[in-house]
């Protein structure tokens, strides 16, 4: 099993970046490199644009229609978090994919009033 960190690393568009592999402390010989791509895929749009706090509401995200990669369910993960406070994260949990229209409706689970 092997755990790692996000990958974060900032690169230009059709850069090329090598790779480490460290494994129990000590780094692995390797000729791994990752390309970037040209273009950047993203959200088109998400409904709603806000909610409540403390409702639960289905929020419905859209990618553009020529995203390459096939929507399945076990890919996607989605979370939310706070504007004032990044430390507090809210993941919210996918219920349904449409690859034909390349679009997931994840659910935000509300919270306790009061």
């Amino acid at each position: 099993m092997c755990l790692t960190s996000a990958f974060d690393k900032t690169a230009s568009a059709g850069s090329s970046l090598s790779t480490t592999i460290e494994i129990n402390g000590l780094t692995v010989s390797n000729s791994l490199s990752l390309t970037m791509a040209s273009t950047v895929k993203g959200t088109t749009s998400m409904t709603p644009a806000s909610v409540s706090p403390v409702l639960k509401t289905r929020v419905t995200v859209n990618l553009e229609s020529d995203f390459p990669h096939t929507l399945t369910r076990a890919d996607l993960s989605m979370n939310v978090s706070s504007t004032t406070n990044s430390t507090y994260i809210r993941y919210l949990n996918i219920i349904s994919v449409d690859d034909s229209s390349k679009s997931f409706v994840a659910m935000f689970g509300g919270a306790y009033s009061g």
